[in-house]
């Protein structure tokens, strides 16, 4: 743990006249993935990690511990699996997304989407299990690349499908983002003003459905089902307790996030 807080204030008149930080138990979603889920430090490079906050009220915590550039492998070599199960509280959740850089590791003859990838994910299931959260695999998104039809060119079918594999034989949540995104693409178009790359947001965007599935012999099958505009999910009870951060602006209905433009 380093023991910092970073916080930053944006828009084009940033003003806040208090900052409170204060002890509350919230449940908490632990994040690790590439640079399409990591906090991206410069506008307008963004990542669906960077921007799940938005779909949650104060009452739970996202901790993004993802890194542009890694792999399930770097995870665990670099400790930062450790780092999240030093803090992670029986329902707590940990949804974690490789897969993009994982695929350079064929042409390195160090491993596989099949072999080694799914052993991994079953490193990363076993150990958030052990310490009583709730791992969520997500396949890796689709590359933004299209053939001479305007369809998307699949890039990490291969991936994509040993994701769902490990999750179906491990009885994991399991969110299909890879499926998700090739229509979501091609809904675009190739020559869209707005579309977004991975980790860019645009200043208009849709919000696809995501579906997070507990398998039926999970202790989360029965759980109350929750909502949002655009997502559903598994809600349990919620007993961690976490840090919170409260911004106050200096005028009461100031936003102090918007989309980048």
């Amino acid at each position: 743990m380093d023991n910092r807080i970073t916080l930053e204030f944006s828009n084009e008149h940033p003003a806040v006249c208090a900052v409170e930080i204060a002890g509350v138990e919230v449940p908490t979603i632990f994040l690790l993935g590439d640079s399409t889920v990591c906090d991206q430090s410069r506008e307008p490079f963004c990542s669906w990690g960077q921007m799940l906050t938005r779909f949650f009220k104060p009452e739970v915590a996202i901790a993004n511990h993802g890194e542009s550039g890694e792999t399930y492998r770097d995870s665990i070599g670099r400790r930062r699996l450790d780092k999240i199960l030093s803090v992670m509280k029986p329902g707590d959740y940990l949804i974690m997304q490789f897969g993009h850089n994982d695929q350079k590791q064929v042409a390195a003859g160090t491993g596989g989407p099949f072999t080694t990838y799914k052993a991994e994910i079953r490193q990363h299931v076993d150990a958030v299990r052990r310490q009583g959260g709730i791992p969520v695999v997500v396949s890796p998104m689709e590359r933004r690349g299209f053939d001479g039809n305007g369809r998307i060119k699949p890039s990490l079918a291969d991936y994509a499908e040993a994701s769902r594999q490990a999750a179906r034989e491990l009885q994991v949540a399991f969110i299909d983002l890879n499926a998700m995104s090739i229509p979501f693409y091609e809904a675009l178009g190739r020559k869209s003003p707005s579309w977004p790359l991975p980790g860019r947001v645009p200043t208009r965007w849709t919000t696809p459905t995501m579906t997070i599935t507990a398998p039926t012999n999970s202790p989360n099958a029965s759980s109350k089902e929750s909502r949002i505009p655009g997502w559903t999910f598994q809600s349990t009870s919620w007993t961690t307790s976490k840090l919170s951060i409260q911004l106050i602006p200096t005028r009461s209905k100031a936003s102090m996030c918007r989309p980048v433009r």
